[in-house]
């Protein structure tokens, strides 16, 4: 067998592994050339707490791409399973980066970049480091702020896995 061959039988065999992967679902958002863009992303972790941070990973053949990499901020949105409207919005190409913020209810801080009012927890990060990674970058964002909702502790998250949203169900 090629090596080019094993290597595509690899990568079809990575996707479909990692299609089994539940991650949790979010609204990544910055402002950029004064205009708010964001991006629906289950590629987003926790570094570690001391400093609080998070990384993210983006497709540098994303759309979204190109303003987070100008944004020295940006705010990572959790979503709860009523935000599944929402996310397929974010998920789709659009001309106008705008358009996309028609779906749910969007407010901004003094700093201009919009968060989704309804969502459980909003993370604010500065941009603390970015490199590259394959067709990816690797973003480190270091916690500005954190703003929940009322409802936080009542939502459920929404979770993405074998192509579909699901749920989580309490394990006894």
């Amino acid at each position: 067998m090629s090596t080019e061959k094993m290597k595509k039988e690899l990568e079809s065999a990575f996707r479909s592994a990692m299609r089994q992967y539940a991650a949790s679902v979010n609204i990544i958002t910055c402002r950029a050339r004064g205009t708010w863009y964001g991006m629906t992303a289950t590629a987003i972790t926790s570094l570690c707490a001391d400093p609080p941070s998070l990384l993210l990973c983006i497709n540098r053949g994303n759309n979204f791409y190109a303003a987070i990499s100008e944004a020295s901020e940006f705010c990572v949105n959790l979503l709860g399973t009523q935000h599944q409207e929402v996310s397929a919005a974010f998920s789709r190409t659009v001309e106008n980066p705008l358009d996309k913020f028609s779906s749910g209810r969007w407010n901004c801080e003094l700093d201009g970049i919009p968060y989704l009012v309804d969502s459980p927890v909003n993370i604010f990060c500065k941009v603390a480091s970015t490199f590259s990674f394959g067709t990816h970058d690797i973003v480190v964002g270091t916690c500005e702020r954190i703003l929940g909702s009322e409802d936080a502790g009542r939502s459920s998250p929404l979770l993405y896995t074998n192509g579909q949203y699901t749920s989580v169900s309490a394990v006894n």
